[in-house]
């Protein structure tokens, strides 16, 4: 037996309780940590991994809300949701508790990578993406244009949006004979309709919607209207526009059969046919293309005429127009119903025709429908109408060649008006015979009388100048008289009363020469100063009013003028330097200044052509250049203009000889 420490009984006792207790707390320990880990406190190992199931997101459309929820699995189920990477469409944003995007898109497609986190620590991650789908917008600005029983179609675009596209006409109506295909959106058909616009919509699979504002033009047929050309003449510039209407896009023209007379060529976009002609006339086909792809064709002939004869006057008519040649001939042409021609027939004319007779004419008078004129020994000469008598041969009916004049007076010059005629003697005695019912022939009665009788008054005067029922003229002292009816104040002496006997003119101006016609008169200084008076409806006194007066008035602009000649319802005038210029009614174009406007003032003859005489008409006006040219324009009803046509002109003409 092993030998006592000596530790006292009590001692042992105590150790032995110390050691019992701590075996207890080892073993309470242990029971805890078996507990522990059979209650699962070991995140890696004990909680199902933490998963972001959404795989994909749906596409995005700009301007639309959109709406999407991301979903995970495992974890401990409470979620923080946060992007890592990259970043989403602009206009969208994540909710961190919820893991919803939402917003209005505004901006490009993205990727990015989403992490969630949950509660017991796990986190996963997913790289995503959304596309964003261009905002639906039609391309189509513009609509080709169609043409009348020609087949149309068109093809309407649009970009952006998804899933299919479908077209309807949200407002108006395309023209008629024409329909939209909604799921194609071609406009096809033929179409019989005019031009329309409308409001064309395009929605998309995703539920856009687009419109746009388009316009179909429907144009006419295209086709050439010009259906003849004005006669060239050699040595002469020559200038000739083809028209056309109808199809689009600007117009192409050609020579397609033929050619042009040798000198002329033609402008190929503007259809105009210029040159000076060289050759012979030629027929041709000349065609023009418009930009919508139509064409029209039109056969033309283009007469090349001999040189003009070079003409020393001209006289502007009613309706027709007579000029004498540098060597005397007379010619007339245009309207020729009472043989006013003087050819020995009733056939009108729409270029020259020598007057008959063989006599030399020093100048010629075209009235109403009667023409006279004075050989170079003085001798008068009229033909034509002649039911009041007006041509002076003690008889009445027409007569289609130049008959003489009865009395055996010696004329100095002669005047033509409405039906009656008027003549100033060498020595300065005026004569007048026809028609006398307002007093015209200043004689003091009202008899119509075919055969000359004496102006009263025993005046001795320059010039006379007959009009349509009213006569004026100038005496050797310049002084102006008028006569007839004055109920516009056409004879000048500030009344509205008529007179058989020369009144004389107020204001106490002293004039070269007068002109009468219609129902106003006007006149020119011996300072080169142009006055009118009388009737103003249309402006034909030039004083840039319409007020009709009874003295005479100033023609405005201040030019010195070598002559007016009063027209119908217009006047004209040629101003020292040889510029024309017209005032008064211009609905035919007897202006001369490329409109059909009428003016109170006047207005530059167009062409720059240099005059040395000009002569107003009814509804026409003619002059002769300082080279001996004929020009006309106005009116050309039955060929008063001598161009080879019956078409009114705004324009001058170059009268055009056989």
């Amino acid at each position: 037996m092993r030998r006592s420490l000596g530790v006292p009984a009590e001692a042992a006792d105590e150790v032995s309780l110390h050691t019992q207790v701590s075996m207890t707390k080892l073993l309470a320990v242990l029971a805890l940590l078996v507990v522990a880990g059979a209650c699962g406190s070991d995140p890696a190992g004990s909680l199902p991994t933490l998963v972001i199931t959404t795989t994909t997101l749906p596409g995005a459309t700009p301007t639309v809300a959109y709406s999407q929820t991301l979903a995970s699995t495992g974890g401990d189920g409470t979620y923080t949701w946060v992007i890592t990477d990259g970043a989403m469409p602009a206009g969208l944003t994540l909710g961190a508790a919820t893991g919803t995007i939402s917003g209005t898109p505004v901006g490009p497609s993205r990727s990015f990578t989403v992490r969630v986190t949950s509660g017991d620590g796990q986190s996963a991650q997913r790289a995503l993406s959304i596309t964003v789908t261009p905002a639906l917008v039609i391309t189509t600005t513009t609509l080709p244009v169609a043409t009348p029983t020609v087949g149309y179609s068109h093809a309407l675009t649009a970009t952006g949006g998804m899933g299919g596209q479908s077209w309807s006409v949200a407002d108006g109506v395309l023209p008629a004979g024409l329909t939209l295909a909604s799921a194609t959106g071609e406009i096809s058909g033929i179409p019989t309709g005019p031009t329309s616009s409308f409001t064309i919509a395009v929605t998309s699979g995703d539920g856009q919607v687009a419109q746009q504002v388009l316009t179909l033009v429907v144009t006419n047929a295209l086709k050439i209207t010009t259906r003849a050309l004005q006669s060239a003449t050699p040595t002469v510039a020559y200038t000739q526009t083809i028209e056309a209407i109808g199809g689009a896009g600007g117009y192409t023209w050609s020579i397609q059969v033929g050619a042009l007379p040798e000198g002329l060529t033609l402008n190929g976009t503007t259809g105009v046919i210029t040159g000076t002609s060289t050759g012979s006339g030629s027929n041709f086909t000349v065609q023009v293309a418009s930009g919508d792809g139509q064409t029209a064709q039109q056969d033309l002939a283009i007469t090349v005429t001999a040189l003009p004869v070079p003409l020393q006057s001209v006289s502007a008519g009613a309706l027709q127009t007579c000029g004498v040649a540098l060597t005397g001939a007379a010619y007339c042409w245009g309207g020729n119903f009472w043989g006013q021609l003087g050819n020995a027939t009733t056939t009108d004319s729409d270029i020259p025709v020598l007057v008959s007779g063989g006599l030399v004419f020093q100048s010629v008078s075209s009235g109403h429908g009667h023409n006279c004129g004075l050989t170079t020994t003085g001798a008068a000469y009229c033909w034509g109408d002649n039911d009041h008598g007006q041509l002076g041969i003690a008889s009445v009916g027409i007569r289609t060649l130049p008959t003489a004049v009865l009395g055996g007076l010696t004329f100095a010059s002669i005047s033509a008006g409405a039906y009656y005629t008027c003549g100033v003697t060498t020595i300065g005695e005026a004569y007048c015979w026809g028609d006398n019912g307002a007093g015209q022939l200043g004689n003091g009665t009202l008899a119509d009388s075919d055969v000359p009788l004496a102006v009263a008054g025993g005046l001795t005067f320059q010039s006379v100048s007959a009009g349509f029922n009213h006569t004026c003229g100038v005496d050797a002292g310049g002084a102006a008289y008028c006569w007839g009816p004055n109920n516009w104040g056409q004879l000048g002496n500030g009344t509205h009363t008529s007179t058989s006997v020369p009144a004389t003119i107020s204001g106490g101006l002293s004039f070269q020469s007068v002109s009468a016609n219609d129902y106003h008169s006007c006149g020119v200084t011996t300072t080169g100063a142009a006055y009118c008076w009388g009737d103003n409806f249309w402006g034909m006194l030039g004083d840039g009013t319409r007020t009709s007066s009874s003295v005479p008035v100033a023609v405005s602009g201040s030019y010195t003028m070598l002559a007016v000649s009063a027209g119908s319802e217009h006047s004209c005038g040629v101003t020292a330097t040889g510029a024309a210029y017209c005032w008064g009614h211009n609905s035919d174009g007897e202006l001369g200044n490329n409109t059909n406007v009428d003016g109170s003032a006047p207005a530059e003859v167009a062409g720059e052509l240099i005059f040395q005489s000009l002569s107003a008409g009814y509804a026409h006006s003619c002059g002769v250049t300082t080279t001996a040219l004929t020009y006309c324009w106005g009116a050309s009803y039955v060929g008063q203009l001598g161009n080879g046509t019956t078409s009114d002109s705004y324009v001058p003409v170059l009268v055009h000889f056989p």
